[in-house]
């Protein structure tokens, strides 16, 4: 009896739906792209943007922006076909542009993986999938912008910006082709037989080498960042976080160019492993550091996604949880305890732990495979027939697991060798690192942009405060940005003069410092006063003149550093950290309260209800001839909304 196949299904339906084109499959590949550079676009952009210091929000957003929009010129012009085209070295393909419709038109097919027996009659034939060119073109595109903006989490931070635009074409047509065309596009590891499922090595094992190779040439953070480098935003890393994994379904899925059982198998294991791995980080913080972390939680994510990735569709699902145990566990250790304890680890900077998360998983996931890949699901995806992990077989799954380590072995030589050149010779021609200033600033004096329209971190203070004599009587606000460089005097900045509230002048600085003019005093006479930081998070209401301790019912309790105690306000709010030797007993406390953060004092008078929760600036020495009992600074937030952007307000008292 015939069967009558509906017309939606039928091919030369139309000019643009030849009879080779499988619409299932085309609309997966495309779909299973998208993915992966969702996970970059947005993805990525907002996981580094919000997992550094705030200071550095845009610079590391845009490092990961510029290397996603620059890869994909690079792409279509050359690097393609360097991957996946036809071949001019055992490692390396012919250069040429991808952008012409004779090319993108036609049926998908990658040239170099016909593979042969040793007597030269065929194996396997051409990998050409049911879909065109173009769906091929841009899927394998978003692989390799990924690949440089997991590079760039080794380098935020610090890097020249210039140089990191010079970088990312350099490292693209040097490196990441070699990786791609040898082990996917038909190259000598490809024919060989080492697995690489979905980019456990072309992509993780060489973001994560290049990118500690990278940082070791560029150099590292300042002292202050790398002492302290906290995410400004917690919540937007875990937004980040949940499109990487997400999107990892693309990812492996999209790996066997088809919408088929192995994509399934593939999508399955990669979530399984991805949630064993970050439980078994999760664990491991528990039992060793007694908390929960969020940000290890998300590490733990990664190293199950990039472990899972070599073997995604060709391990089962028992394998999946065993390698998420192992990348929980493993570079968990490396990242804790070997870094800390390596003196070569500790003098090269890496900003995310790159390393770890990424070459030290992938590495894993790489023999792992070696080691469960079944036979069957080998058989559905691999060109080299009767491929097999060394559990599934003595001779030839040991064999499987020695291509896996010799695979390993020359993607990290030629990465380490590869990005060393590449570093040196763009230091030829411009530094690698920012300037000491542009590191003390961040993102405004690289970028002119800043993330978050509030005082904080790397803002400078380029006015001159005024020459007030202690003659001056009453209270005044002085709103402005403070610095925590060594006194240096008076400064010779360009100021304007421009009216401002209520007929009073205003002295408008370049990082937008406002001064009022009866404060200020004239621009020749300024001088400029001493700062140091200091880290508070507190709550404190209190009427004006009340005494502190009479206004906030008190707490002691033991904190988990050494003799530090919490003094908790009425409604639990926001400890303040305590040090006994400077405050004393709870009944000394005094209208002042004194926050002692790693040995630094900032003090809180009782006038106004407030609160605090940044880094903050006081002078120890007084101010302006008043001692620190005259002197309040805070981060006052205008009105109850809280996304109104907060003013750095200090109020000085007689």
């Amino acid at each position: 009896m015939a069967t009558v196949v509906p017309i939606a299904y039928q091919a030369n339906t139309s000019l643009a739906v030849p009879n080779w084109l499988n619409k299932g499959d085309n609309a997966w590949q495309m779909v299973s792209a998208t993915l992966v550079g969702l996970q970059s676009v947005p993805g990525l952009v907002v996981l580094y943007g919000s997992i550094v210091k705030k200071k550095w929000a845009v610079n590391s957003a845009f490092m990961a922006l510029y290397a996603f929009a620059a890869v994909w010129i690079c792409w279509v012009t050359w690097a393609y076909n360097m991957s996946f085209g036809d071949r001019l070295l055992p490692f390396w393909g012919k250069a040429g542009p991808a952008l012409g419709q004779k090319f993108l038109v036609n049926q998908a097919q990658l040239p170099a993986t016909l593979h042969k027996y040793h007597n030269g009659t065929i194996e396997t034939s051409t990998a050409m999938p049911y879909y065109p060119m173009a769906s091929m073109v841009y899927f394998q595109c978003v692989f390799a912008a990924i690949t440089l903006i997991l590079l760039a989490g080794s380098l935020l931070g610090r890097m020249n910006f210039m140089a990191w635009m010079v970088f990312v074409p350099l490292w693209l047509t040097f490196s990441y082709t070699v990786g791609a065309f040898s082990l996917w596009g038909g190259g000598f590891l490809f024919h060989w037989g080492v697995i690489d499922y979905s980019g456990g090595y072309v992509i993780h094992l060489s973001s994560g080498i290049a990118g500690l190779t990278a940082a070791y040439w560029v150099g590292p953070r300042s002292t202050r960042d790398r002492e302290r480098f906290p995410p400004n935003n917690v919540l937007l890393t875990l937004t980040g976080a949940g499109l990487l994994w997400m999107g990892w379904a693309g990812f492996n899925g999209g790996d066997p160019y088809a919408a088929n059982i192995d994509s399934s198998m593939a999508v399955l294991n990669t979530n399984i492993c991805a949630a064993t791995s970050l439980l078994v980080w999760t664990c491991l913080d528990v039992i060793f550091f007694k908390k929960p972390s969020v940000i290890g939680a998300v590490q733990g994510m990664i190293t199950g996604l990039v472990c899972i990735t070599p073997g995604a569709g060709l391990v089962q699902g028992w394998a999946a949880i065993a390698m998420g145990v192992l990348s929980g566990s493993i570079p968990w250790v490396t990242m804790m305890i070997v870094h800390r304890r390596s003196p070569l680890l500790q003098t090269i900077d890496d900003t995310l732990g790159v390393f770890h998360t990424h070459a030290v998983a992938g590495f894993i996931g790489g023999t792992t495979t070696g080691l469960f890949a079944e036979p069957q699901l080998c058989a559905m995806f691999l060109a080299v027939t009767n491929s097999r992990g060394a559990v599934y077989g003595r001779s030839a799954g040991g064999f499987q697991l020695l291509k896996q380590l010799v695979g390993a072995a020359f993607i990290i030589g030629w990465n380490a060798v590869v990005t060393t050149i590449v570093c040196l010779c763009i230091r030829t021609v411009m530094p690698l690192r920012m300037s000491e200033e542009q590191l003390s600033i961040g993102d405004d004096a690289v970028h002119g942009e800043e993330a978050y329209a509030l005082w904080g971190d790397g803002e400078k203070f380029d006015s001159r405060a005024a020459d007030i004599s202690p003659k001056w009587k009453g209270k005044e606000k002085l709103n402005g940005l403070l610095d925590d460089r060594v006194c240096i005097g008076k400064q010779k900045v360009a100021a304007d003069r421009t009216g401002g509230a209520g007929g009073e002048d205003i002295i408008r600085k370049p990082g937008g410092c406002v001064l009022p003019k009866e404060v200020f005093g004239d621009v020749e006479g300024a001088k400029e006063p001493c700062f140091f930081p200091v880290r508070t998070s507190l709550n404190v209401s209190a009427k004006e003149g009340e005494d502190l301790k009479e206004s906030v019912a008190a707490s002691r309790a033991k904190g988990s550093l050494s003799g530090v105690d919490y003094l908790i306000s009425e409604d639990n709010f926001a400890p303040v950290l305590i040090k006994d030797e400077i405050i004393g007993g709870l009944e000394n406390v005094h209208a002042a309260t004194v926050a002692m953060v790693q040995d630094e004092v900032a003090v809180v008078l009782p006038n106004s209800e407030v609160m605090v929760e940044a880094e903050a600036y006081v002078d120890p020495e007084g101010f302006l001839g008043f001692s620190q009992e005259q002197l309040a600074m805070m981060l006052f937030y205008t009105g109850e909304d809280m996304s109104i952007p907060p003013l750095m307000i200090y109020e000085v008292i007689k």
